[in-house]
């Protein structure tokens, strides 16, 4: 079975900010766009002082966490990634507006196959190169077990000097 080859579940949402977002598709565009035009609206607003990463997680949980108690929840869960001049960061933000700051996360139903490797391979002194080498054993995992046909996977990293994209295992 195969879906949707080309659309993108990472919204950038600034030159050091990426919001990687799951779930239905109508409350997954919505929200991550609403999130991506009130950062940029934020930084006009204040004169291009971007938030860190630790004030974009708040305000994500936030507006969640408002439009579970007022409008029905957003039905996504998402990961947001990031530098800033605190270091690398990474938090995990579900549907119902909990928020946790992790050293590798996953989410979805592939989450299954990449947290054991995850688990299993990460460290805390990992190189680029070391860190892409443990993607690309997920997504041989997944390529294998998971019952959908993904023949690609975009890779997007965050780094001090800003966002990357790779494609990695095209057929």
């Amino acid at each position: 079975m195969s879906f949707k080859h080309d659309e993108d579940k990472i919204t950038v949402l600034d030159s050091h900010k990426i919001l990687a977002t799951s779930g239905d598709h109508a409350s997954r565009t919505s929200f991550s766009d609403f999130i991506e035009k009130n950062i940029k609206l934020h930084n006009i607003r204040n004169d291009d002082k971007e938030l860190t990463m630790h004030a974009t997680a708040h305000f994500i949980r936030r507006e969640i966490a408002r439009a579970l108690r007022s409008r029905g929840p957003v039905q996504c869960n998402s990961l947001l990634g990031g530098v800033d001049a605190a270091g690398p960061s990474l938090y995990y933000l579900d549907y119902l507006g909990s928020m946790q700051k992790l050293d590798f996360a996953a989410q979805g139903y592939c989450g299954y196959f990449a947290l054991s490797i995850l688990d299993k391979e990460w460290r805390k002194d990992l190189t680029r190169e070391e860190a892409k080498a443990i993607m690309e054993k997920i997504f041989d995992q997944l390529k294998l077990r998971f019952l959908l046909h993904l023949p690609s996977f975009v890779l997007k990293v965050v780094a001090n000097d800003g966002v990357t994209e790779e494609v990695l295992g095209t057929l």
